[in-house]
């Protein structure tokens, strides 16, 4: 059978063949929730019960999801007080390379677990024991109350930057993962799409407009949840550094976002180590928030401070690709990174460019 994008098949046979109902595509732990109920249904768990857990691969999950699945497994177990006593993820029984997962589990005493303890030569079965750590699982935090019970409105400046931003990631993804495939390893552009996504899931939760600084450790801390690799933690950091700034300042003047975008630009300097010149997103961050500055010194300037600020960002982009990388992945390339633009300072200039555009009058 074929999927369609975004589509996902439940219960679907070992050799391909249909399932018993296809459904929109849900996060790892929606999936894995919807699939142990059945199981301990089926088996009649009970609290306290003991068994196995077996987290298979169909045959093209990557390891990193397969683990993700994993630990959600033993979260949902663990709030139901089932013992998870031996637990394995693997490739153990695939169905055409196909790209999903299935669960097995097994209601345990002590003989069964000692025969599944013993040892073997199989080569496909794991050489570690499947022994895990007993842990307290505890409920995700609640999101935090808000003074009136507000949040960040549909129809505010900021909420409507933000989701400018995060359009604006989305569909630049295969744009940013070739670039980013030339010159590093290929994976900005998923991981400021799962940004993007992330945000957009969780805005509904963040705080008032008139709460700016409380809206980006909000941002900052989505994208600590989210993103991995280099781009996660320096973005964190851009966010909380503007947020100091912003802080008491429920509608901040034009004077007060240069600051805080300079304190970002300083943020991601400070923790990355790169500097203007070493071929970064500090080569587009830099430029822009000098323009803005800049900008905001002339009083009867043409252009406002955003839109000097975005025709910065793209210019410093643009001189990324005469510059030897020194910093990054690029920098295991050399040369051959020259001719291509940076895809990080590529990514600032297209952000600040929807942020521009959102709030074009």
């Amino acid at each position: 059978f074929a999927l369609a994008e975004e589509e996902i098949e439940w219960g679907l046979g070992i050799h391909g063949e249909p399932g018993v109902e296809r459904t929109s595509i849900r996060p790892a732990h929606a999936i894995v929730e919807r699939l142990l109920s059945q199981i301990v249904a089926d088996l009649s768990l009970q609290p306290h019960d003991r068994v196995a857990l077996l987290v298979n691969n169909l045959g093209a999950t990557p390891t990193s999801e397969l683990n993700i699945v994993a630990a959600s497994a033993l979260q949902i177990l663990a709030e139901k007080e089932i013992r998870v006593e031996r637990a394995w993820a693997g490739t153990f029984l695939s169905a055409l390379e196909m790209a999903g997962i299935s669960l097995t589990l097994l209601k345990v005493e002590d003989v069964r677990l000692a025969r599944l303890d013993a040892p073997t030569q199989t080569s496909a079965w794991p050489t570690l024991s499947g022994r895990i750590s007993q842990v307290t699982v505890q409920a995700a935090p609640a999101a935090p109350t808000l003074a009136g019970g507000t949040t960040l409105s549909p129809h505010s400046s900021l909420r409507k930057a933000i989701e400018a931003v995060c359009a604006a990631l989305l569909a630049a993804e295969p744009t940013l993962t070739e670039m980013d495939q030339q010159v590093g390893d290929g994976d900005l552009g998923i991981s400021l799409s799962r940004a993007a996504q992330g945000i957009l899931q969780e805005i509904d939760t963040y705080p008032e407009e008139s709460m700016p600084d409380a809206v980006f450790r909000s941002l900052s801390a989505t994208i600590r949840r989210v993103v991995g690799g280099t781009s996660g933690p320096l973005y964190a950091i851009m966010l909380l550094r503007a947020a100091a700034v912003l802080e008491h300042s429920p509608q901040p003047s034009l004077q007060v976002w240069s600051r805080a975008f300079t304190a970002a630009v300083e943020g991601v300097m400070e923790i990355g180590g790169a500097q203007p010149g070493d071929r970064t997103m500090v080569d587009a961050l830099s430029p822009a928030a000098e323009a803005f500055a800049s900008a905001l010194a002339v009083p009867d300037a043409s252009d406002s401070p955003l839109d000097a600020a975005v025709r910065a960002a793209v210019a410093g982009t643009e001189r990324t690709a005469a510059m030897r990388p020194r910093l990054g992945r690029a920098s295991y390339i050399g040369e051959r990174a020259l001719g291509y633009p940076d895809p990080g300072a590529y990514a600032v200039s297209l952000w600040l460019a929807a942020i521009q555009n959102a709030l074009r009058p």
